[in-house]
C-alpha cells in the first residue's frame, strides 16, 4: 500500500524492544512510523492504530470499506 519504505537501522527503541522505526511514502506524503507488530503510531500526527485496515485508513485518508477494498485489490 505504501510506494516507498525504509528502515530506521540506527533507531534504538526507548520502551518497548520490538519498536521500529520506518519512514513511508505513500499518497505524495511522507510519515515517520513507530511499529511494534500490528500496532503503529505516527511521530508527527501523535496518532496510532493497529493493523493493516488502520494503517491504510491513516496513509490514504480513506474510510473503513475503501481501506478494505484496497487491501483486497492488492491481496492482502
Amino acid at each position: 500500500m505504501a510506494e516507498h519504505t525504509k528502515l530506521d537501522r540506527d533507531f534504538a527503541p526507548v520502551r518497548a524492544f520490538n519498536t521500529r522505526r520506518v519512514h513511508v511514502t505513500a499518497a505524495g506524503a511522507d510519515w515517520e512510523l513507530l511499529v511494534d507488530g500490528a500496532r503503529f503510531f505516527d511521530t508527527r500526527e501523535r496518532k496510532g492504530g493497529g493493523g493493516a485496515v488502520d494503517l491504510v485508513m491513516h496513509l490514504w485518508r480513506v474510510p473503513f470499506k475503501q481501506a478494505v477494498k484496497m487491501l483486497r485489490e492488492a491481496g492482502a
